[in-house]
């Protein structure tokens, strides 16, 4: 009987030990889903995301990686550290993608949220974020803090008063970091600050003309004689006179006066021009000498153009982009949306470690009103959404919301939201208008989007 309650007492522990290895694998389990319904991101679109750009470089030369939006990444030599510090031997792989402005941050799932220093919510404001990663056969690689990383990211915002933060991916806190610096680059500046070329011959036209002395004493007008001058404006100009002065001053243009001196009366008139020649043998030849006299000039001003037109170009492509998506009207300052300026922002900061770094500043959320939403559509039927996001026009910032709603009622404001079966509900400008209260409770009566939604452009296009 001993013997038996021993084996019996064996099984039971044996059982005990199923259940508790039952229960833990059952809390480990919870553990895990619980990890990842905490998650600090909330995707509004699963399938709408700024895509990463992949990048092989070896970590044994400098490396200037040009990223699609103009934004440069320059990586020196040993920029990169396994996990016991010492440099990368061979290639790596480095992942990069860049939020221009909130939207894209929203559509991201990045939590913008910060707290002062007396704990009150604030919002960032953004000036551009971007994602950086690294990696070497599959193994994550760590930044050289004696070899740092570079990043010039375009931007749309001028203002210094933006710091750098990093995110903690884990608690959703940012830390501060410093400052970035901040240029302003001219388009028209930059192209005069190339090598300059004197002007190509000009063939003459309508308007070009000849000088000849008639008095014989102004000997010097005698080196221009079978010269033609060509109108820098294209006007007619000239006249018979007393006096003739020609004036070189510089880069292929001459001053041409006309002096009147005569009984009293003094007229003058001051012709700017290009020196020019007749169509046909006058002109090739003139084009032949001149070809040869600055032939490397004229090289090294071509690539430095082409150099500087290429930086520009993915800076007005990415601001057109937006332009065309209602994208800048919304977030950004009118004199940042207009189009026509030629200004170009570049913020410059060293990477410290990798992740997501923005360059923000914390604004306070709107304060005029606040009213405890609920929501239904136009048939009266409830909605119960998440990922609430409120914009006002000219500010560079999405508050988002759970249940209260804060907006300036003075100010245009978009709101929407996602509906359980992932529909887009949303209030534009005008419809928002129509709120009539400040505070309390109110309810929302939403537009509902019922057609699929597959891209960025799409979600734009409903909202914006």
């Amino acid at each position: 009987m001993k013997k038996r309650n021993k084996m019996k007492f064996y099984l039971l522990a044996v059982v005990i030990a199923i259940v508790a290895v039952s229960c833990n694998n059952t809390e480990k389990n919870h553990a895990e889903n619980e990890v990842v319904e905490k998650s600090i991101f909330s995707l509004p679109f699963s399938d709408i995301q700024i895509q990463t750009t992949s990048y092989q470089l070896s970590n044994e030369t400098d490396t200037v990686l040009a990223y699609k939006t103009g934004t440069k990444i320059k990586i020196p030599k040993n920029a990169f550290l396994d996990k016991e510090g010492n440099p990368v031997a061979g290639d790596v792989e480095l992942n990069y993608r860049e939020f221009t402005n909130p939207f894209d941050i929203y559509l991201g799932g990045v939590p913008m949220l910060y707290s002062d220093s007396t704990g009150t919510a604030q919002v960032f404001e953004t000036a551009g974020m971007f994602e950086i990663n690294a990696s070497a056969e599959g193994e994550p690689v760590f930044p050289n803090p004696d070899n740092k990383i570079q990043v010039q990211m375009n931007s749309f915002e001028k203002g210094n008063e933006y710091n750098v933060y990093q995110l903690d991916t884990v608690s959703g806190k940012w830390t501060y970091l410093g400052k970035d610096e901040v240029s302003v680059d001219n388009y028209d500046e930059a192209l005069a600050s190339l090598p300059p070329v004197p002007p190509a011959p000009k063939k003459a036209g309508l308007n070009s003309f000849s000088i000849e002395d008639g008095t014989g004493r102004y000997p010097e007008l005698s080196i221009y004689e079978n010269i033609l001058f060509e109108p820098v404006d294209n006007e007619s100009c000239g006249f018979h006179c007393t006096e003739i002065k020609v004036k070189d001053i510089g880069n292929g243009i001459f001053e041409v006066i006309f002096i009147n001196d005569i009984y009293g009366v003094y007229q003058e008139q001051i012709c700017k021009c290009y020196l020019a020649f007749k169509d046909g043998v006058d002109y090739d030849n003139a084009l032949k000498v001149y070809q040869n006299k600055y032939k490397s000039l004229i090289g090294k001003r071509k690539k430095a153009k082409e150099k500087l037109e290429k930086q520009w170009e993915s800076y007005f492509e990415v601001k057109q982009k937006y332009a065309d998506l209602g994208v800048l009207d919304i977030f950004y300052k009118r004199g940042v949306a207009n189009l026509s300026g030629a200004d170009k922002v570049t913020r410059t900061l060293q990477i410290n470690g990798f992740g997501f770094i923005n360059c923000d500043v914390p604004t306070d959320y709107p304060q005029e009103a606040e009213l405890l939403a609920k929501f239904k559509d136009s048939q009266g039927n409830e909605l119960l959404l998440h990922d609430i996001a409120l914009v006002q026009k000219g500010r560079n910032a999405i508050f988002r919301y759970d249940s209260t709603v804060k907006f300036n009622p003075q100010q245009e404001n978009i709101l929407w939201g996602i509906t359980k079966d992932k529909k887009l509900a949303y209030l534009k400008a005008d419809d928002f208008k129509k709120v009539n209260q400040t505070q309390g409770q109110y309810t929302f009566v939403m537009n509902v989007h019922e057609g699929p939604l597959t891209s960025y452009e799409d979600v734009c296009a409903v909202l914006f």
